[in-house]
C-alpha cells in the first residue's frame, strides 16, 4: 500500500509541473483532456479507483486550465504551454523547463514525462471536448484594439469613480492588434509602464505579464469595456472608455471613393463604372459598399480611430489606415493604395439603403402591372458618389445613361446637363418602388 501511495504522489508531482507558463503551436492538442491512467516506475495505477482526477484544457491562445482533484478536493491553475512535433515543453517562472513526449490518436493522447532524456512516467488522456474556433479580439460589439482609460474600479462591492481623481491617478490599457498589451499608470505625476500580452477566448481574457498569468472576464460594448477578475481575495472589476474616439466625430457619415492611386497609376472610379463607399456610424460600425460590372458587395466592419489612424476590422482581418481630413474631402491609405474620398451631404447620405444595383422585375403604369419582356434586363444603379445609372440590355443592344442625383425625403432629383427631373421612391423589405413620369419600376436589390 505504501508503494502505491508513493507512486500516486509521484504522479501528482510530475503532472503538477504542467501548472506552469507556456504556449501552443500544435492544434491537435487543443481541447479538454481527462486523465484515465498512468504509470511510474513500472507501477500502473487505476486513477479513478484511487480517487485521483486530472483535467487539462489546452486553448488555442497558448493557455490551459489544469484541474487536479484528490479525496474530494480540487484545484484549478492557469498556465501556458508549447507543443510542437510531439514535444510538449513547460517552462516555469524561474526559467526551468519540463519536457514531455506526446502522441495523439483521435481523441486519445499519451504523455510521457522525460527525465534525463528517457520516459520516466506515462499517462493516458481522453479528449472530452473539442474546441470551436478561437474568438477574435473583435466582434459585432466593437473592437478591443486601441487605447482605453479606466473610469471606475469596483472591489468587493465598493466602487471608486476614478474620473474624480484624474489629476492624481490614471490607468490606461493599450491593446494592440498583435496581441500586445501595455498598462500605463500615472500617480502623483509619476508614470510607469508594464508590457505584456493578452488573448481572448469567448468572454474570457488572459493577461500575461513577466510569466504571470491572470484569467479575467470581459464585456465589450462599442467604446465601453469592463474587465473582471476573481481571486481568493475577492472580485475586482474595472470599467474603461475608449480614447481617441472624439477623432471619429469628423468621420461620421457617408464617404464615396473618388480615386484610387497606387504607385504612379491613378484610377477614377466613375470613369471605369465602379463605385465604392465607406459609411462610418457613431456606434463603431463601418459599412463598406462597392459596385462594379461584376456585381455589388456590402461588408460590415468594426472601426476605431486614434492618432490619425482608422483601424478597420473585417471578420478578424485588421487594417490600419492613416487618414487626413480636409473639409469634405478625405485622404486615406488602404492596403498600400491612396484613396481620395468625398463626403456625401445629399444623395446617398440621405438614404444609404438606396446605394447599390437594383434589378427591375415589373413596371406599373395606370394601374396595369407588367413583367419585363423576355430577353430584356434593366438595372437601376445608385452610386455612393451621387451618380445614378440606368442600364437596359437585350441580345441586340445595350442602353446606358447617367445622371447626378440628390435625395430629399422621398424624392430623388436627377440632373443632367442642367436639366432636372424628379422621381419618387420607397423601399420596403429590399424592394424598391421607383416612380418617374407616372411609371413605377419595381426592383429588387442584387
Amino acid at each position: 500500500m505504501k508503494r502505491v501511495i508513493t507512486v500516486i504522489l509521484a504522479l501528482v508531482l510530475v503532472m503538477g509541473a504542467l501548472i506552469l507558463p507556456a504556449q501552443a503551436e500544435d492544434s491537435d492538442i487543443l481541447g479538454v483532456w481527462e486523465l484515465i491512467s498512468g504509470s511510474s516506475n513500472g507501477v500502473t495505477i487505476d486513477i479513478k479507483a484511487m480517487g485521483l482526477t486530472m483535467e487539462l484544457e489546452f486553448r488555442s491562445n497558448g493557455s490551459y486550465y489544469a484541474t487536479i482533484g484528490y479525496d474530494g478536493e480540487s484545484q484549478t491553475n492557469v498556465s501556458r504551454f508549447t507543443a510542437d512535433g510531439g514535444l510538449l515543453t513547460v517552462t516555469g517562472d524561474d526559467g526551468s523547463s519540463a519536457y514531455y513526449t506526446y502522441e495523439i490518436y483521435g481523441d486519445e493522447m499519451e504523455l510521457g514525462f522525460l527525465q534525463n532524456g528517457k520516459v520516466a512516467a506515462e499517462y493516458v488522456f481522453i479528449r472530452t471536448y473539442a474546441p470551436e474556433a478561437p474568438a477574435p479580439a473583435v466582434s459585432s460589439s466593437g473592437s478591443i484594439v486601441g487605447h482605453w482609460l479606466a473610469t471606475s474600479r469596483t472591489a468587493n462591492g465598493v466602487t471608486a469613480d476614478l474620473t474624480m481623481y484624474k489629476d492624481l491617478l490614471s490607468i490606461e490599457f493599450v491593446f494592440g492588434a498583435d496581441g500586445s498589451l501595455e498598462i500605463v499608470s500615472t500617480a502623483n505625476g509619476t508614470t510607469s509602464s508594464q508590457k505584456g500580452s493578452y488573448a481572448i477566448s469567448g468572454d474570457a481574457m488572459l493577461l500575461t505579464f513577466d510569466g504571470s498569468v491572470s484569467d479575467s472576464e470581459y464585456v465589450l460594448n462599442g467604446n465601453s469595456l469592463s474587465i473582471t477578475e476573481t481571486t481568493d481575495a475577492g472580485v475586482t472589476s474595472f470599467t474603461f472608455v475608449k480614447l481617441g474616439e472624439e477623432e471619429s466625430d469628423g468621420l461620421i457619415g457617408l464617404w464615396s471613393v473618388e480615386t484610387i492611386a497606387g504607385g504612379t497609376a491613378v484610377m477614377v472610379l466613375r470613369d471605369v463604372g465602379m463605385y465604392m463607399s465607406f459609411e462610418f456610424m457613431d456606434d463603431g460600425v463601418c459599412v463598406i459598399k462597392s459596385s462594379s460590372q461584376t456585381g455589388d458587395t456590402t461588408t460590415q466592419a468594426i472601426y476605431s480611430v486614434s492618432d490619425g489612424v482608422i483601424t478597420v476590422n473585417v471578420d478578424g482581418t485588421v487594417n490600419e489606415c492613416p487618414y487626413a481630413l480636409d473639409g469634405d474631402e478625405m485622404h486615406m491609405e488602404l492596403a498600400g493604395n491612396d484613396l481620395t474620398l468625398k463626403r456625401q451631404l445629399g444623395a446617398a447620405a440621405a438614404s444609404s439603403q438606396l446605394i447599390g444595383t437594383w434589378t427591375v422585375l415589373q413596371t406599373v403604369y395606370d394601374g396595369n402591372v407588367e413583367d419585363l419582356p423576355e430577353g430584356l434586363s434593366t438595372e437601376l444603379i445608385f452610386g455612393a458618389d451621387g451618380v445614378f445609372t440606368i442600364n437596359s440590355r437585350t441580345d441586340d443592344y445595350t442602353y446606358s445613361q447617367c445622371f447626378d442625383y440628390t435625395v430629399d425625403g422621398g424624392m430623388i432629383i436627377l440632373t443632367e446637363d442642367g436639366y432636372s427631373i424628379e422621381a419618387e421612391y420607397e423601399i420596403d423589405d429590399d424592394v424598391l418602388y421607383f416612380t418617374i413620369e407616372g411609371e413605377t419600376y419595381v426592383a429588387l436589390m442584387q
